[in-house]
């Protein structure tokens, strides 16, 4: 498992994790992803992806030291509000498992201090081992499903890229909050001066 933030404060994600309750299809997942990546680009961030090594996926976005942890917390709760109030039937943005049959959480929790998320090319303790393992957005489709990946295939995997999906996901880090960037679903937000630990990224997913 690994923390949102490096004692160096130099980068700092923004992880959404998808979470999918009781019979969500992968389609369902996919599309979540990619409704994840269009409002993180609508705010001037870029998206990258990986499996969780459960049942969803991770969106995460790479962040200069500028935003603190409340801060984080607070864009990445206005995304999973505004994703399920509009699509209720879709998405759900708390953490009770009641209400999330047949619906995918937008986990916004992974970005708060304390909280850890798998960390990439990290295996899972479940019954086959799955890795979470960085993908390219070309390759999000039915072919590489939630545990496709595992300590098995992972090597090989590896060998026959022709680059890191990640390669450039440290020179792609931007400020959260950038003058000139109005997003749909982004409020004003006051920032925080008594904590001056920061989050290195923000993170969306459809976890598990």
């Amino acid at each position: 498992m690994g923390v949102d933030a490096r004692r160096s404060g130099k980068a700092r994600p923004d992880h959404h994790g998808l979470d999918p309750g009781a019979g969500v299809k992968w389609s369902a997942i996919i599309a979540a992803a990619k409704e994840v990546k269009e409002r993180l680009e609508e705010a001037g961030l870029v998206a990258f992806l990986k499996t969780s090594g459960g049942k969803g996926l991770h969106v995460v976005a790479p962040l200069t030291p500028k935003a603190n942890w409340p801060s984080v917390k607070s864009f990445t709760k206005a995304m999973a509000v505004a994703m399920a109030a509009d699509a209720p039937n879709s998405y759900v943005s708390t953490i009770s498992k009641a209400q999330r049959t047949g619906k995918i959480l937008i986990d916004y929790l992974r970005n708060q201090r304390g909280a850890t998320a798998v960390a990439p090319y990290s295996s899972r303790a479940r019954t086959v081992a799955a890795v979470s393992a960085p993908l390219s957005w070309d390759e999000l489709g039915p072919d590489i499903g939630p545990d496709h990946l595992t300590i098995l295939n992972m090597s090989s995997r590896v060998a026959a890229l022709d680059h890191d999906p990640w390669h450039d996901f440290h020179t792609a880090a931007v400020p959260l909050f950038s003058k000139g960037k109005p997003s749909r679903f982004v409020p004003r937000f006051r920032y925080e001066t008594n904590d001056h630990s920061y989050s290195r990224h923000t993170c969306h997913g459809a976890t598990g």
